[in-house]
């Protein structure tokens, strides 16, 4: 079965561990990241991005792929229990959802001109095991966090908190990245139901 089959919550044989997101969940657990750029993902810089951000992240996988049309760009990221949904698109995020998370933010430290011109983004919806919101939101942002340092990522929204900041701010590398995410960032990006 291939990645197509996973994403949509299909298991292989039992031979090998693939990543598999499970069945779209009702609630899942979303962010946007936006690009300045056309959409162009390294599949092996963002494996490297994310076995380097902390130990725990030493065994991360991505597997990625183009849809049929050429249209989007579609994968899965994973570690541990943890299995990220990618989908890129090639045409900016739609103002509306922009607006609705970008306009409160106030965010001073990423250029508002360069997030309004952006020309792609990415749609990380959590797939995994985890049940704890905290630990999937910190997944999603380490994986936002390893996007800037293969895709120049702008600025990452959590529509569900109506929140946004500037992607820099989730990079980090080494011992404790993971743990400096769950104290100083997520509170940023914190989802509004929780």
């Amino acid at each position: 079965m291939g990645l197509l089959g996973r994403l949509l919550g299909k298991q292989e044989g039992e031979e090998s561990v693939p990543l598999v997101a499970k069945e779209a969940l009702e609630e899942a657990l979303t962010f946007q990241v936006l690009l300045p750029g056309r959409l162009a993902v390294d599949e092996h810089g963002l494996g490297r991005a994310l076995r380097a951000y902390d130990a725990p992240m030493a065994e991360a996988r991505v597997e990625l792929t183009q849809d049929a049309q050429g249209e989007a760009l579609l994968g899965l990221v994973g570690w541990g229990r943890h299995v990220i949904r990618l989908v890129g698109f090639h045409s900016a995020i739609p103002e509306a959802e922009l607006e609705w998370c970008y306009g409160p933010a106030h965010l001073t430290r990423v250029s508002e001109a360069r997030v309004r011109e952006h020309h792609s983004y990415l749609l990380l919806l959590y797939a995994g095991d985890e049940v704890d919101a905290l630990e999937q939101s910190v997944a999603l942002a380490a994986v936002a966090g390893a996007l800037v340092v293969c895709s120049d990522a702008l600025v990452v929204l959590n529509e569900a908190a109506r929140a946004a900041v500037p992607a820099r701010m989730l990079t980090s590398e080494g011992a404790g990245a993971l743990e400096r995410l769950r104290t100083r960032v997520l509170p940023l990006l914190e989802r509004a139901s929780s």
